[in-house]
């Protein structure tokens, strides 16, 4: 049995606790808890605290593991909170739980840890799943396309007139659009995620940005057959830089390939000195106006 810890502290914000908040969050954990139980033929549990769980989320990982539909894959949940992971690591050992952090040395954030489960070398090659809804009948077309543009993040979304142009090229091969998630034009297809997924896996492309359903889209969908548009003035998320590597495609219409952007989101996303000197300057500056 492997006890995947979910983190308690966010590795790119000081001080800030990690609560799953996006519909990707609660996705990406249980794909990594897939993965590691397909790759190391173990059964995994993934630990989840009061901190994890406000709203709607428990529902939501429930939900999202039902879809997984891997009998070695299962959740736990824990009625407590915790400020820090050392005391959430703490309280799973006293239970006789021994728990695996999760780290992406890849990729790393400024305050991330420097050992645990190595999530990204399960995420190079996935067990891709097929969801399948028992519950309602989409009709589709022939040749189509899955979009998403509504993201939680306003600094990951694209310009509408931008989004007009991209799906333009789309249509020139042929391909319908059906959108999915807040915009779309159906109830089953933004609230139900077998619906949303089995759409998905009957698509030629996912196409969309950096939000929820690329990362469900990453767990149905050939990495080849998933395009992902972001600006380079945009946040670039580690999960995007990943996709990237593995072969997503990145902005593919439209928005130019540009090497200075490139180098740009590097040392601005992708660099740990850089963001530690930012963040050691930025905190540097409130003390000295807290001071004053």
């Amino acid at each position: 049995m492997i006890n995947l810890a979910t983190p308690i502290l966010s590795t790119r914000s000081l001080g800030t606790l990690y609560t799953a908040q996006g519909l990707g969050d609660r996705i990406h954990l249980i794909s990594v808890a897939h993965q590691v139980s397909l790759i190391l033929n173990s059964r995994v549990s993934l630990h989840l605290c009061l901190n994890h769980l406000g709203r709607n989320k428990r529902d939501s990982f429930e939900e999202i593991l039902t879809i997984f539909n891997n009998p070695q894959l299962s959740l736990k949940f824990h009625e407590l909170s915790f400020s820090s992971d050392q005391p959430w690591f703490d309280y799973l050992n006293s239970h006789e739980i021994s728990p695996s952090a999760i780290a992406y040395p890849d990729h790393p954030g400024w305050l991330e840890r420097t050992s645990g489960i190595d999530v990204p070398k399960f995420l190079r090659k996935r067990h891709l799943i097929q969801p399948k809804c028992q519950n309602h009948a989409i009709n589709t077309p022939e040749n189509f396309i899955v979009s998403q543009w509504d993201g939680s993040g306003s600094a990951r979304k694209i310009n509408e007139s931008v989004t007009t142009i991209i799906l333009d090229n789309y249509k020139k091969l042929g391909l319908q659009n059906i959108i999915v998630g807040g915009k779309a034009e159906v109830n089953e297809l933004r609230n139900c995620l077998a619906c949303i997924g089995e759409l998905i896996s009957k698509s030629k492309f996912y196409v969309g940005i950096d939000s929820g359903f690329m990362h469900y889209a990453l767990q149905i969908k050939k990495y080849e057959d998933i395009h992902i548009y972001n600006s380079y003035r945009n946040y670039w998320s580690h999960h995007l830089l990943r996709a990237r590597e593995v072969g997503v495609r990145v902005n593919p219409y439209v928005i130019p390939q540009s090497i200075l952007g490139s180098i740009y989101v590097h040392f601005r996303y992708d660099s740990v000195i850089l963001a530690k000197t930012f963040h050691g300057l930025k905190l540097g500056v409130k003390k000295l106006l807290k001071w004053s």
